[in-house]
């Protein structure tokens, strides 16, 4: 079985996000940076490769605040590889 991944979205992914941009969000940035590439991040799912992950509500959540100009934080994000799932883990708020 194989584990969950964990990635963080820095302060630097979300100034450099672009709204908007499926491939250019924070996430779609954190993700690129850890190795995960051709990202597409919608509001409710996101691929990378030809795999396809569900975002969890607070992940939509997250995508939605970015969208529409809402002040978010740095957040760890979990891709879980057996249910198919992206999730918010945590906030951090010093990276």
């Amino acid at each position: 079985m194989k584990p969950p991944t964990f990635i963080q979205i820095t302060k630097s992914d979300i100034e450099n996000g672009k709204r908007y941009q499926t491939g250019y969000c924070p996430i779609a940035l954190a993700l690129n940076r850890n190795g995960f590439t051709n990202c597409v991040v919608g509001v409710t799912h996101t691929e990378f490769g030809r795999t396809e992950y569900q975002n969890s509500p607070d992940v939509i959540n997250f995508i939605n605040e970015f969208d529409f100009g809402y002040t978010i934080r740095p957040m760890t994000i979990k891709i879980d590889p057996i249910n198919r799932v992206i999730s918010l883990e945590n906030e951090n708020s010093d990276i």
